[in-house]
């Protein structure tokens, strides 16, 4: 839901709230969740499509899952340490920077170049 007040002022400020689930009752949610969560919640509230490109990237982020689980371990912990673990596919992971580069300018408002 906009705020007229920052609209009239030349910005936008966005109030919602969404569910994610957690693992335990102190633990942290995944990030995988919380993708989940914010994509299920845009494309429900997103009629204009101003979310769109936003929408497209977490469903491809969301589609790892079905291809390797691996992928979302990474993603979650940002380290590769585990030697008993297989590598990660260098195109996939090329991929998801190339991906979460445009979904950081999306979110700061600024133009894609790819």
């Amino acid at each position: 839901m906009k705020n007229p007040a920052a609209e009239t002022a030349g910005c936008f400020s966005y109030k919602t709230e969404f569910e994610v689930a957690i693992r335990s009752p102190n633990g942290q949610p995944d990030l995988m969740t919380v993708v989940q969560a914010i994509n299920s919640f845009l494309k429900k509230v997103d009629a204009t499509n101003e979310f769109k490109a936003v929408v497209d990237i977490f469903d491809y982020l969301l589609g790892l899952k079905t291809q390797s689980n691996v992928m979302w371990n990474y993603l979650n912990k940002g380290t590769h340490d585990e030697p008993d673990k297989p590598e990660f596919d260098q195109l996939i992971v090329g991929e998801i920077v190339k991906k979460l580069t445009v979904l950081d300018a999306l979110v700061k408002g600024k133009k894609s170049s790819t």
